[in-house]
């Protein structure tokens, strides 16, 4: 089973060290005739990238996932994170869910598909183009973002497939994909409290960590609406136990919609906070990044193969509020879609950066076939 032989390869970022996975990658590619190259985008670090030629008479189609891992807490797993281990019918390591699971389908699927053109020995309308990318878990400077600068060519693709939407198992069984076609912008703003600095044993009702404490009470309502999408993430105020600090302030991750701007956000913010010693500044602006159409062959692809093989699916968009390598590939025109083509429940589903993440072995077959009947038919001209 290729996912577990990629969980046992130790990714996590940072540091990263993608390299050893990204050779075998390239290795299991060319061994089935799948012309590959890795592009090493820092020391330890590469991007790999696969095609199965077409005619080139319709753009390309990409497979899209990430190679690298969030860390792990060892203690409090009852597995060995990097084993890779089968039991009760679930694939357990850290990546199962996020990437991994969606790279070992991406990589089977490139691997059938050749296989059948060979033995077929038809050529289909599009390339296929398989991508592999380190970093996405730190932000993708060492990732996407390096190929969209350095080698914005292997990106050229009408049509891309990614991690980000989801397939739910709600408790009553009914099953729901969610297919994502956008996703939220991050930015940080940060708010910043003034007020005298002084002794700590003589009091102060201009306190700036209390008057911080009152502005973030008054936007907390506001702050935790999914809509608007402000959580607070770093505090600083103060230097030593004696002092009453002139300043303190709190970083926040402001996600808006695309469209959205995230300076509209900060005048809510100002307005809630209503205090002249009270500053609210954008300190970090992300990159704005269209939708992609619902009208998309690929879109339309993969609706239609998942009701064939599930017909009880409610299928629809969805906007998320995770960041993923999408956003970088819809600011170059494609068209990308993200779908985590697992059905998991919500107990599952809550494993992924968690203990014990894991995925079961029936979610990947239909995963499997999932991406399989859906590129196949977009690669055709369907």
């Amino acid at each position: 089973m290729q996912l577990r032989r990629l969980i046992q390869f130790q990714t996590v970022n940072p540091p990263g060290d993608e390299a050893l996975l990204a050779i075998y990658l390239q290795s299991v590619l060319e061994e089935a005739g799948i012309a590959a190259q890795i592009v090493e985008t820092a020391p330890g670090r590469g991007a790999v990238i696969g095609t199965i030629k077409g005619t080139g008479a319709l753009r390309p189609v990409m497979l899209l996932a990430h190679t690298d891992v969030v860390s792990v807490e060892p203690e409090h797993w009852t597995t060995d994170p990097f084993g890779g281990e089968v039991r009760d019918g679930y694939v357990y390591g850290r990546g199962a869910i996020d990437d991994k699971g969606m790279l070992a389908v991406n990589l089977v699927t490139m691997l059938l598909l050749k296989r059948e053109l060979d033995a077929t020995g038809a050529t289909l309308p599009r390339d296929i183009v398989f991508l592999a990318t380190p970093d996405e878990e730190a932000g993708g400077s060492y990732g996407i973002y390096w190929l969209a600068e350095h080698r914005p060519e292997l990106l050229d693709v009408e049509y891309a497939v990614n991690e980000g939407g989801r397939i739910r198992i709600a408790a009553d069984g009914s099953r729901a994909m969610l297919l994502q076609t956008a996703e939220k912008i991050s930015h940080m703003v940060t708010i910043t409290a003034h007020g005298h600095a002084g002794h700590s044993g003589v009091p102060r009702a201009d306190n700036s960590i209390l008057r911080l404490g009152r502005a973030l009470a008054r936007i907390s309502e506001y702050a935790s609406d999914p809509v608007h999408g402000v959580s607070p993430t770093i505090l600083r105020g103060g230097s030593k136990f004696n002092v009453i600090p002139a300043e303190a302030s709190v970083q926040c991750n402001v996600r808006t919609r695309p469209g959205e701007s995230v300076d509209h956000v900060a005048d809510e913010l100002r307005r809630l906070i209503d205090d002249a010693d009270v500053t609210v500044t954008v300190t970090e602006r992300g990159h704005e990044a269209p939708g992609s159409p619902e009208d998309g062959a690929l879109y339309q692809a993969l609706a239609e193969t998942a009701l064939a093989l599930d017909p009880t699916l409610t299928v629809t968009p969805y906007l998320s509020n995770g960041i993923t390598d999408s956003a970088r590939l819809r600011r170059n025109g494609v068209k990308a879609y993200g779908i985590l083509p697992f059905p998991l429940i919500a107990e599952d589903e809550g494993r992924m950066h968690g203990h014990d993440e894991r995925v079961p072995v029936e979610s990947l077959v239909f995963g499997l076939r999932l991406i399989f009947g859906a590129v196949r038919k977009v690669a055709s001209g369907g």
